[in-house]
């Protein structure tokens, strides 16, 4: 919960007082070290206007962060009777780079991470061009939330 913990839980209260059902419809954060404290503007840490676009500081990635703040709130709705949340974003279209200060998935609140391959490439903007089957490599944000059985993916099928 982070930047706004102090008022969050209260702040689920009202809406379930009237006995009504409340769905969450977006929570999660960027896989940095001190990302859930930005909260929604953690993917700020990218300067845009740099050709190609980079980190605007030095960043550390932290998955385990990610993971942390995605689990926590569902242990919150849980025990205040939420009836379901969607998770903030599922997959961005913001690249991985092994060079930390080009790794703009880090300001990227997707849990797989994106990887060039499969005819995918960045363009000028640093986002991905091409086949839009981009690959995706699991992160441990999404396999602790899969293996904690609370992840739920619909399908047209249901």
């Amino acid at each position: 919960m982070a930047y706004n913990t102090e008022q969050y839980t209260d702040g689920l209260r009202a809406p379930l007082d009237h006995g009504k059902p409340l769905l969450i419809t977006e929570f999660g954060c960027c896989t940095f070290e001190g990302a859930a404290a930005a909260g929604p503007t953690g993917f700020d840490i990218i300067d845009w206007s740099a050709d190609p676009p980079v980190l605007a500081g030095a960043y550390a990635r932290s998955e385990q962060e990610q993971a942390d703040y995605l689990t926590d709130p569902l242990d919150v709705y849980e025990s205040h009777g939420v009836h379901g949340a969607y998770i903030y974003d599922f997959a961005s279209s913001k690249p991985y780079s092994p060079d930390p200060a080009r790794d703009l998935e880090m300001g990227s609140f997707g849990l797989p991470k994106a990887v060039e391959g499969a005819g995918r490439r960045r363009s000028r903007s640093g986002r991905w061009r091409g086949d839009s089957r981009r690959p995706l490599v699991l992160r441990p944000p999404f396999v602790v939330l899969i293996h904690e059985s609370r992840l739920h993916m619909w399908t047209e099928e249901g």
